[in-house]
């Protein structure tokens, strides 16, 4: 099942002006990017748990993957590139103690897209419009409406594929956030928040996908014993590498 991730979208133009944008496809692709960008910051500053304050703009960030789809089908994009120019972003921010732990699981959370998004691009995997009846504008939908056909084809695997992709999607574009200069004020608690976000839902994501067979073998009915219990030591697996978990998805 073929995905579209926001990482993309944020780290392919997030410096780029929108009169910069040729086409009125790409004008609304960078609206709804800014737009986004705003509704993870507002996340940042609620007083509520990330993946909690997070929630409510879900379909604002599926929104965005649609745009981002419909930009990719036609234009080439070199995926690699632009996950391994995140990663050298990230790798290049002037850093706390505090904040290596937080980027080191961002790499492990970019690491995981990456290898679902290789294996996709290699399998010839359908896109996951495909899902949603040729009767429906997919322009239009919603998360919501898109849900509702998961759940009749798909089932918990293809839900879960979606949701922790969303939900890595935003913790991971909010890390690059919290790490410029500009917002260093905000609550220390979102530091423990998101890393514990991002290793969750990079498990969760990774599991899900092989539930659903992007990396041959057998599926699994769920990917739950897969997913991070909220330890301090799953806050340590991207420092170690996650060998055994990337060894699993390879």
């Amino acid at each position: 099942m073929k995905n579209v991730s926001a990482v993309i979208s944020y780290w392919s133009v997030k410096n780029t002006r929108k009169e910069q944008m040729k086409s009125q496809n790409a004008i609304a692709f960078k609206q709804q990017l800014d737009k986004v960008i705003t509704l993870i910051k507002r996340a940042l500053n609620i007083d509520a748990h990330f993946s909690v304050a997070i929630y409510p703009y879900f379909d604002e960030i599926f929104q965005l993957g649609l745009k981002t789809f419909q930009l990719i089908e036609k234009d080439e994009y070199d995926w690699n590139a632009i996950y391994e120019h995140a990663a050298d972003e990230l790798k290049e921010k002037e850093i706390s103690e505090e904040d290596e732990i937080l980027i080191n699981n961002a790499l492990f959370g970019i690491r995981t897209l990456k290898k679902v998004a290789q294996k996709v691009t290699s399998n010839n995997t359908r896109p996951f419009t495909d899902l949603v009846p040729v009767s429906v504008n997919i322009d239009n939908i919603s998360y919501e409406s898109f849900l509702q056909f998961l759940r009749t084809e798909d089932g918990e695997n293809a839900m879960n594929f979606f949701h922790s992709s969303l939900m890595l999607d935003a913790a991971l574009i909010a890390t690059d956030i919290l790490l410029d200069d500009i917002h260093k004020k905000i609550n220390e608690q979102k530091h423990i928040e998101l890393n514990e976000v991002i290793v969750k839902n990079a498990q969760l994501y990774g599991a899900a996908a092989r539930g659903l067979g992007i990396f041959g073998g057998r599926k699994k009915k769920s990917p739950r014993t897969e997913e991070a219990s909220e330890t301090s030591e799953d806050l340590e697996l991207a420092e170690l590498g996650m060998k055994n978990y990337l060894n699993l998805i390879n």
